[in-house]
């Protein structure tokens, strides 16, 4: 895959978290260890059900800004075995 543009997300990193967390997660889960596998479709949807309401036009538009705001939080505060190490 090639490198990603450094540009301005409509979604932030938090906006994603707020989205992705709710609509993949519920409360029969709780206490279990989940592994998260998500296609650009559900990141449209999360999107749109997602506190911000935003609707991507396409599940490419979605994941695309998805990759870039999860990219570049990563690059701003590191990454270590699989969870962030300052953030």
């Amino acid at each position: 895959m090639p490198p990603l543009p450094k540009t301005k997300t409509l979604l932030s990193y938090s906006d994603w978290n707020e989205c992705v967390g709710p609509y993949c997660f519920n409360p029969k889960n709780a206490g279990k260890r989940v592994r998260l596998a998500i296609d650009p479709l559900v990141l449209q949807r999360a999107a749109a059900e997602g506190a911000r309401h935003h609707h991507f036009a396409t599940p490419k538009l979605a994941a695309d800004d998805f990759r870039v705001a999860v990219t570049t939080h990563i690059d701003q505060v590191g990454w270590d075995i699989g969870s962030t190490s300052r953030g």
